[in-house]
């Protein structure tokens, strides 16, 4: 079963009539149809429904799930730390400014990511925290952009990694 790009982003299979947008709203949230176990990412009547605004939202909804546990002093603290939200929001602004966020949602369908991190670390760095953090945004990045390479990824994550 090949893809085919077709217009609003979404992918058309060879063998059906039928195109899918990756991202969808239902009842006011963002399902992400090639992950069905993220958190909520709520839609707002009015807000942009295009992919690739789907696909920041939910972005910048995993990016807070992976800051706000590194901000608390105690895991059962509610409700988000603002803290939490400020740095996740520099690392979203950062990449949302980035070429990396150019590309086609739907790049995420042909090059589906699995789960295997890319960048290769050494000694301690490898083990770090600030190094782990960057291999689970790392994962985030590949699963909603697409599993590829490039410098535009590779300055996203390099970035941080040179705290380690």
């Amino acid at each position: 079963m090949s893809l085919e790009k077709y217009p609003n982003n979404e992918i058309h299979f060879e063998d059906s009539s039928r195109s899918i947008p990756r991202f969808v709203i239902n009842d006011g949230r963002i399902v992400d149809k090639l992950n069905l176990g993220r958190p909520r990412v709520y839609w707002h009547e009015g807000d942009p429904q295009d992919q690739m605004y789907l696909r920041e939202q939910v972005l910048r909804v995993g990016l807070i799930h992976l800051v706000d546990p590194l901000m608390r002093n105690n895991p059962q603290d509610q409700p988000l730390r603002e803290g939490s939200l400020l740095v996740s929001d520099t690392i979203f602004q950062a990449i949302r400014a980035s070429h990396f966020n150019t590309f086609d949602p739907m790049v995420s369908f042909e090059a589906r990511f699995f789960g295997n991190v890319k960048q290769s670390k050494f000694g301690l760095a490898a083990f770090c925290s600030i190094s782990l953090f960057i291999n689970d945004i790392e994962c985030l990045l590949r699963d909603l952009y697409g599993d590829i390479d490039g410098k535009a990824l590779h300055r996203i994550l390099s970035a941080g990694a040179s705290y380690c």
